[in-house]
Order: C-alpha cells, then sequence, then structure tokens
C-alpha cells in the first residue's frame, strides 16, 4: 500500500570561480620585425654589430623609433621571447646577441603572440545527482524550483571535492563576452558559496509483511541514486524525519491494522491530505486547531453532561462525556461531507522494516469501512444516549448530522410540544441556529425539513390559542419571527395565528401587520375593524387609491366597489343624478356605458361590507335607483328570455325569407320606418328590386310575432340628426336597449353607427351561417343601400 508521496530537499552547489586565461594575437608590424631580425640576421655582417635601435634608424630610415621600439621589446620579453645578454640594454646591444627563445621562434613560426593573463569571475550551479554543472542564469535540465532556505540533508554527503574540475568541464561548452575561439584558460580557482535546494517528490509504500520502500517516479536521477545508495544514508537523509522515529508518546499498534485501511499516511503531517469532513471526532487532549473549519466533538471522561462551546468565530465544539473502551490507538472519526459514511481514524506506532532492521515508525490509519463501521456504531450509540435529552437544541440535535434531520428536529420538539405557541417558536429559532452550526454548506437540505416540521408543530399550538387574546405589538413582534424563521411556508401558520390577535382598528396598525407579515399570507377579514372599513367606504366614493395592504377577503369586494363608484361618477356623472333627484332624466344621457356603470355598481354594492352606515352612499344609491327608474320609463321593459331583432330594409331585400328562419329565442322587430321603405320600394323602377320588396311585404304579412315599433329620435345623440331614415332604426334598436337586441342590416355603416352605441350588429350572412362556419367567415360585402325617400 501506498503511504504517500512527500517532498524532499535534494542539495544543489552554487560554486564561484575565479578565471584566468589569455587570448592570442597577431604580432604587430615592429614586434615581427624584432623577431625576424634576431632569428635571421644576427649572422649578417654590417648588421650583426649594430643595436636594433640603429638598424631602424640607420638602416631602415625610421626617424624616432625608440619609443615604438621600446614598447615592442617590452612586450617580447615579457612573453620570453628574448634572450639578452645580463645586464645588457635591450635596444644598445649589438644584434648578435640577441638571439630568439623556443618560444619565441613558435611566435614567429605562427606569427602568433600570446595575450596578457585576464581573470573573470563566474558563477555555476551544480547538481550531484546528475552531475550536471550550468552557468548563472541557467537551471538544470530537470524543470525543479531551486530554493533557498534550510540546506538538504544530503548536503555534505554530496558535496563535490573538487568542484573546480567540474567548473573546467562547464567552461569548455559554455560561451563568454571574454571568451574566443582561441581563449586559453590558465588556472581555475573554485569554492562552494552557498547551497541551495530543489524539492523532489519521492513516494513511500509498504507491503503486507510490513516492509517499506521507497521510490521517485517523477525523477529518473533521484531513482538510481535511491536504487544505489547506501540504505541507511537515505534512512537518515530522507526517511527519518517523514516517518517521525522518536521513541516517545505514541503506543505501539498492531501492524495487523495495516491490512484493512483506507489511508495510511505519516504522524508527521496528519492534516495533510485529509479529505474535507462535515463532522470530526476526536479524543481528549487532541489537537482540533488543525482543522479550523470543521465542526468537531470532543470525547471525555472528564464530564457527565455535554458542555457546547461557542466560538463565534470557529466552527462549534462540542465535548461529550464517553466511558465506552474504542480500540487502542484510537485518535478520532469522522462524517464525510456528502455521504455521512464514517472513518476511523487509528494513530500510533508501528514497526516496519527497512533494509532488514525494524524501525518504529508513526503512521496515522483510516480504517476500511468495514471495521469504521464496527466502531461507529458503538460511539454513534453512546453519542446520541448523551444529546438527545438535552435542552440545548445545539446539544439535542448532534444526530442531525447521521440521521435524517426531519425525525431528529420533529422527536426533538415533540417532547415539548405542550408548550406554549411562542415558547415553541423560540425553540424552532433555536434549532435553525443549531442546525446551521453542524450542517454548515447544507441549508438547501435541511431548511426545508426544518421548515415543514415547524409549521406543523407551530400550526398546533396556534390552535390551542384562545381567540382575541393577543395584544397586537406583541402579535407584531410574534409576525415577524415567525416570517423570518419559516419564510417559505409561513403564510398559512401567520394567518392561523392572527386568528388568536385583537382586531386592528386603524390603518397604520393594518400597514404594520401587513409589513410584518409574508407577502402570500392572508390578514382574516374578521381582524380588520368596522372603523377602517369604512374609511376604505369613503375612499372609494370619491375615488381615491386604497390602502387596503392585502391580500384578505375585503380586497377584492372594496376595489371592485371603488371601481363601480369610479364608473358611475365617469360614465352617468353627477349632474345626470341631480336631474334624477328633481325627478327628470335626459334620455340622451341614457348611454350603453352609463346603463353598464350602473349595473356594476348594483354589483358590487350587494358586496360592500358596512355599506349602509355611510349617509353618502345611501344618497348615492337613491340617486341611483331613481336614475334607474326614470330610465325605465323612457325605454322599453326589459325581456330578459328573448332577444330583439330590429330588421332593416336592406336584410329583408336580400333575405325576404329571413322572417321564417330566424333563431328560436329571437323575436323580430319591424321599424316603421322599415315599412315605409318598403311601401316606397314595390313600385320602383327597377323591376327586380321591386319584386323583392313586394316579397318581403308578403312575408310580413304571413309571419307571427314581429314586434313594430315606431321611432323613438329623442333616445339618440343630439348631434344626430333627427330625419335620417338609418337613425329612426337605430332609436328602435336603442329602445330596446334594456334587453338583448341585435340589429340586422347589410348596410355596412349603419351597422358601424350601430356598434357606437353599443350594440350588436350582424349582416344576414353571418347571421344565417352556422356557428362553425361563422368564426371563419370572411366580412359581406357593402350592399348598395335602399332608396331611402
Amino acid at each position: 500500500m501506498t503511504l504517500g508521496s512527500f517532498t524532499v530537499r535534494l542539495p544543489l552547489y552554487r560554486i564561484e570561480s575565479q578565471v584566468t586565461y589569455h587570448s592570442p594575437r597577431i604580432p604587430s608590424v615592429f614586434e615581427r620585425m624584432i623577431m625576424r631580425l634576431c632569428a635571421q640576421y644576427r649572422d649578417v655582417q654590417q648588421v650583426c654589430e649594430l643595436s636594433l635601435l640603429a638598424v631602424f634608424r640607420d638602416r631602415l630610415g625610421v626617424g624616432d623609433a625608440r619609443e615604438l621600439i621600446e614598447i615592442s621589446m617590452s612586450n617580447l620579453l615579457a612573453l620570453d621571447a628574448l634572450e639578452v645578454p645580463p645586464g645588457a640594454q635591450a635596444l644598445e646591444c649589438p644584434l648578435s646577441e640577441l638571439r630568439l627563445t623556443a618560444d619565441g621562434e613558435s611566435f614567429l613560426r605562427n606569427d602568433r603572440l600570446p595575450g596578457r593573463p585576464r581573470t573573470e569571475t563566474v558563477e555555476h550551479l551544480y547538481d550531484p545527482l546528475t552531475n550536471e554543472t550550468v552557468g548563472r542564469g541557467e537551471r538544470p535540465q530537470r524543470a525543479t524550483r531551486v530554493q533557498q532556505g534550510e540546506a538538504s540533508p544530503l548536503a555534505e554527503l554530496l558535496r563535490p571535492p573538487s568542484p573546480a574540475a567540474h567548473v573546467e568541464m562547464a567552461l569548455t561548452r559554455e560561451s563568454y563576452p571574454w571568451k574566443q575561439p582561441a581563449t586559453e584558460i590558465e588556472r581555475v580557482d573554485s569554492r562552494i558559496a552557498e547551497e541551495p535546494h530543489r524539492e523532489q517528490t519521492i513516494v513511500l509504500s509498504c507491503r503486507d509483511d510490513s516492509v517499506l520502500s521507497v521510490h521517485a517516479p517523477y525523477d529518473a536521477a533521484l531513482q538510481k541514486w535511491l536504487e544505489h545508495a547506501d540504505p541507511e544514508v537515505v534512512w537518515d537523509a530522507l526517511l527519518a524525519d517523514i516517518l517521525m522515529t522518536d521513541d516517545g508518546g505514541e503506543p505501539l499498534a498492531d501492524a495487523a491494522l495495516l491490512r484493512d485501511v483506507q489511508r495510511v499516511q505519516p504522524l508527521s503531517d496528519p492534516a495533510q491530505k485529509r479529505p474535507p469532513v462535515r463532522l470530526r471526532i476526536v479524543s481528549a487532549g487532541a489537537d482540533i486547531t488543525l482543522e479550523p473549519a470543521t465542526p468537531v466533538v470532543v470525547l471525555s471522561p472528564e464530564v457527565d453532561v455535554p458542555p457546547f462551546v461557542d466560538h463565534a468565530a470557529a466552527p462549534p465544539r462540542l465535548v461529550v462525556p464517553l466511558h465506552l473502551p474504542l480500540a487502542p490507538g484510537f485518535a478520532g472519526a469522522s462524517l464525510a461531507l456528502r455521504s455521512s459514511l464514517p472513518a476511523v481514524d487509528i494513530a500510533g506506532a508501528f514497526r516496519l522494516y527497512w533494509a532488514g532492521q525494524p524501525r518504529r515508525c508513526g503512521l496515522a490509519l483510516t480504517l476500511a469501512q468495514s471495521p469504521s463501521d464496527a466502531i461507529w456504531a458503538v460511539l454513534r450509540e453512546a453519542l446520541e444516549t448523551a444529546c438527545a435529552t438535552s435542552d440545548d437544541p445545539r446539544v439535542a440535535l448532534l444526530a442531525a448530522l447521521w440521521r435524517d434531520p426531519a425525525s431528529v428536529i420533529d422527536a426533538w420538539l415533540a417532547a415539548r410540544a405542550h408548550r406554549s405557541f411562542a415558547e415553541l417558536l423560540t425553540l424552532g429559532e433555536a434549532c435553525t441556529t443549531a442546525l446551521a452550526l453542524w450542517l454548515r454548506g447544507d441549508d438547501t437540505i435541511w431548511k426545508p425539513l426544518l421548515n415543514e416540521v415547524l409549521v406543523r408543530r407551530l400550526g398546533e399550538a396556534a390552535a390551542r390559542v384562545l381567540p382575541g387574546r393577543v395584544p397586537h405589538p406583541e402579535a407584531i413582534a410574534t409576525l415577524k419571527r415567525v416570517k423570518a424563521l419559516v419564510p417559505v411556508d409561513g403564510a398559512a401558520l401567520q394567518t392561523a395565528y392572527l386568528m388568536n390577535a385583537t382586531p386592528v382598528t386603524s390603518v397604520d396598525q393594518l400597514a404594520a401587520l401587513r409589513a410584518a407579515m409574508l407577502p402570500v399570507a392572508a390578514i382574516p377579514g374578521s381582524l380588520i375593524a368596522p372603523e377602517i372599513q369604512q374609511l376604505w367606504l369613503e375612499q372609494a366614493l370619491d375615488g381615491a387609491e386604497l390602502a387596503l395592504h392585502g391580500p384578505h377577503e375585503l380586497v377584492e369586494p372594496f376595489q371592485s366597489f371603488r371601481e363601480a363608484a369610479s364608473a358611475v361618477h365617469r360614465d352617468i356623472g353627477e349632474q345626470a343624478l341631480i336631474a334624477a333627484r328633481k325627478d327628470s332624466v335626459d334620455p340622451r344621457t341614457l348611454t350603453p356605458r352609463a346603463l353598464s356603470a350602473l349595473s356594476r355598481w348594483r354589483n358590487a354594492r350587494d358586496m360592500a361590507v358596512h355599506a349602509g352606515e355611510s349617509i353618502r352612499f345611501r344618497e348615492l344609491d337613491h340617486g341611483l335607483e331613481t336614475w334607474s327608474r326614470l330610465a325605465r320609463h323612457h325605454l322599453a321593459e326589459p325581456d330578459t328570455a328573448r332577444r330583439m331583432v330590429v330588421l332593416d330594409t336592406s336584410a329583408l331585400l336580400e333575405r325576404p325569407a329571413l322572417l321564417r328562419s330566424l333563431r328560436p329565442r329571437d323575436v323580430p322587430v319591424m321599424p316603421q320606418r322599415v315599412l315605409n321603405e318598403l311601401d316606397g320600394l314595390k313600385k320602383h323602377e327597377d323591376a327586380g328590386r321591386a319584386s323583392r320588396a313586394r316579397d318581403a311585404i308578403r312575408q310580413i304579412e304571413i309571419a307571427n310575432g314581429i314586434r313594430f315599433e315606431a321611432a323613438h329620435p329623442h333616445l339618440l345623440p343630439s348631434e344626430w340628426d333627427a330625419g335620417e331614415p338609418d337613425n329612426d332604426i337605430l332609436s328602435v334598436a336603442q329602445y330596446l336597449r334594456l334587453s338583448d337586441v341585435l340589429l340586422l342590416s347589410n348596410d355596412r355603416n349603419l351597422r358601424n353607427k350601430a356598434k357606437s352605441l353599443g350594440l350588436a350588429a350582424e349582416d344576414t350572412t353571418s347571421y344565417a351561417a352556422p356557428a362553425a362556419a361563422k368564426a371563419t367567415s370572411t366580412p359581406t360585402p357593402a350592399r348598395a343601400k335602399p332608396n331611402r325617400r
């Protein structure tokens, strides 16, 4: 099994070096001439007795040559290219006494002189595992981080004995501004300036027989070194610190536990690889600061009642009494973040083997699921027994971490169901706080469950309170708490609670009540006092906006009443009502909108609460009924069972047999104007038209149930021409408007005028068509109007 992957520090060495070098150059003209004179003319008569200065001045014609010759001679002497007799002046000495050295002959032959020696400082980084040396600013071929800090345990072991040799090899392949192809390095003086390190990963494993192994899966050079290095060196340098081989502290645990585990890791960093959990249970004295974001239960035999330790900025910590023996080396248990599966940890010293020798290794184990379940069953029962009876929900609801939160909450609240509504509300708020502490991050799971339980339990408590006992300020405060505690399903609960409150007697109180409630929560109508309803009634009569603060059962009646009152003032008008009180009415004001406003008023009036207590209401209602009575005096009595079909001349000319095909509940109405027009058309010069007129007259004669009506021009708008034949026909329809009226005409404009009065109108084709065809039929083209005379 794998114990884990660990980062180790491997040494690197920064080497500073002083490099002494020189670069060959081409001799100057004078240097070359001096070497040739000394090599080829020292035995030539007439020349060998001359000095170099004389040769240049007298034989070569160089005027003032001393300065140039002195510089060149000085360079050659410094390079040991010339031999000069002891004590002699090189420029004054005869040429026969000067000779080239072996180096000088080589310089002359190759036409090259060595440069002056120079010194440069260079830096290198040496990796002992790869025997790789790279220059400053470069990195080893393996891309690992180079860091400063505490020296690696392998630093002394792998320190290079001769760093200069590694630098010399690196210089042969490196480029520098001062290094030319012909540059020759004379000497390298090196020293190790500091010892940085690089980080690399090793993997520790343990076989079933407790034998340890280590390998470096990401670094071939390190793996090779591990395979060939002395095992004791590897242990001392790399493994000892990881496995905590000190002999103190942890009890020696059974190595057989290693065969049934989920995870094993050294004790050197027990929190490093722990997955996040929803609950950590530890023994007394354990370090709980390693996981500051995890709720913790501490098992202690030193307490009898579980105390809750509350830290405002930290997760909760609960100390639970436990006197049961658990597994040897028990370090703690945890519940998984999502599945709530238990995991039990064992910590201690285990006897493992390295290089054939036993080693005391500190390990932290997480047992496999089966042994974890067995230990957890004992531990869970002890926790539930210790916490379930507590009156503090932060203690009692601990079991919601591994059981259904709804059942835990309901069982705890059921034992306290006898308490008052206010007390249960306080307990519900405490439950919310407790679950928020223990079930962090699971709000979407436990909040709906808690909401359901609280609504049921609080609803039962609300039903036990006697009506009318809760004063208004207390009700407001309680409603706010309910709104905050159960914001999803608390509307019905708030309504039920208000059944126990005293009536609201002012709009301000009602507004405060609404602000404390959920938007969808209904205020009981019985809670709204008559004083408020009377105020709304007066405001509705004025047409003012109503601050009803709904929803409640009075919203719709008062809104309908206000709209009806506004329609009365708008469509009937104050002047018409004043005239009605004087037993007078202008028939032209009997518009469809006015009649519709009267109908709306009657419907809303019957729903209005406490309306009879308003003098203004009674006066307005009396005026409207008077106006209605006068309207009935000017209009025909309504026939609610039948429809009045007013016939136009154009309809009878188009379909003379129309009177035989009327629908069963339709009553034909014949305006006097139509009879007069047919009488005039029967002698029309157009024979076809005259024939149809006579046919229509015959159909009228033999038909039964025809209602004949004279014109009522006073019922039409004042701006309409009273002598217009079409208007006479429309006045008949207007006179019958208290009944269901239909104007039947093939004159399109006449139909339009009827609709402007709010009357229904159709042509004969639409009337005769079946209902299904009527929905899809196209409008009938306008027919020629009869020649009205």
